[in-house]
C-alpha cells in the first residue's frame, strides 16, 4: 500500500521525523498532499490549496483528490505529519471508545462547553445509530487504512459527516481492537507507548519531541537536505 499525508504548509519538522519512521510499515510509495517542504522529496506530491469554508471541508478535498487519483494504490494508508511508528508493525484497526464516551470527555475536557469538534462526533453518532451500524470512535491519532472506492462513496453520500474515520470504520463494519489515544499535547513526561505516537507543536517542543529525535536520528530516503 501507498502511505499518503495531508501536509500544512512550512518546514515542518515534525514531518521529516514522521517520515523517518515510515519505514517501520514498509509503503510502496509515500505521497504528499497539500503542501511539501524544501526539504522533502516524496515519491508524489500534490499541491492543494488550502481552501474552504472549515478545516473539515479543506481536508475532505484532499480526501477526494487521493480517492480520485489512480496511481494511487486502492487501498492506502493515511498518516498525518505528527504521527509516529516506532517499531515495525502490521496497520491494523483499532478504536478509542464510543463514540458517545468520546464526546462526553471532549465535554468534560472543555468545562461541558460542546465544542465544534463535539458537534461533529454528534453528527457522525445520528448517521450511524440511524443505519444501525455499530458506534465505535476511530478517532486516534494513529495511521489508517481507507479503500478508495469505498471511501469516495461514503464522501459522495455523507458530505455534511466529517468524522470521517469513524464513519468509515463503523459503516464497513471494520470492527478492530480498543486502544487509549497516543496524543500526547505537553511538554513535559509522558507515558511512552508501545507501537505509536503523536505530538503537538508544543509537545514536538518539549520531552516527546526529544524522545522522536533520539529514535530516529538517520537521515531518510526522503530528505533532500
Amino acid at each position: 500500500m501507498d502511505a499518503v499525508y495531508f501536509v500544512r504548509p512550512g518546514r515542518n519538522e515534525e514531518l521529516r521525523y514522521s517520515i523517518r519512521s515510515i519505514k517501520n510499515i514498509h509503503p510502496n510509495k509515500v505521497w504528499i498532499y497539500g503542501s511539501c517542504p524544501e526539504w522533502c522529496k516524496p515519491d508524489g506530491y500534490i499541491h492543494v490549496d488550502q481552501v474552504g469554508n472549515t478545516k473539515w471541508d479543506r481536508v475532505k478535498n484532499m480526501y477526494r483528490g487521493v480517492c480520485e487519483n489512480p496511481e494511487i494504490s486502492d487501498d492506502f494508508i493515511l498518516m498525518n505529519d505528527d504521527f509516529f511508528i516506532l517499531k515495525p508493525t502490521e496497520i491494523e484497526p483499532y478504536y478509542r471508545c464510543s463514540l458517545y464516551q468520546h464526546i462526553v470527555e471532549n465535554e468534560l475536557a472543555f468545562g461541558f462547553r460542546v465544542t465544534g469538534y463535539a458537534r461533529e462526533l454528534l453528527g457522525c453518532l445520528a448517521v450511524l445509530k440511524t443505519l444501525g451500524c455499530s458506534t465505535n470512535s476511530y478517532e486516534l491519532h494513529i495511521p489508517i487504512v481507507f479503500n478508495k472506492k469505498k471511501l469516495l462513496e461514503l464522501l459522495k453520500k455523507y458530505p455534511e459527516v466529517h468524522a470521517t474515520r469513524s464513519l468509515y470504520y463503523n459503516i464497513y463494519g471494520m470492527g478492530g481492537k480498543r486502544m487509549d489515544d497516543v496524543k500526547v499535547n505537553t511538554p513535559g513526561p509522558f507515558k511512552r507507548p508501545e507501537t505509536f505516537l503523536s505530538s503537538s507543536d508544543e509537545s514536538f517542543d518539549g520531552l516527546v519531541g526529544d524522545y522522536i529525535k533520539k529514535q530516529f536520528q538517520s537521515k531518510g530516503k526522503y530528505e533532500i537536505d
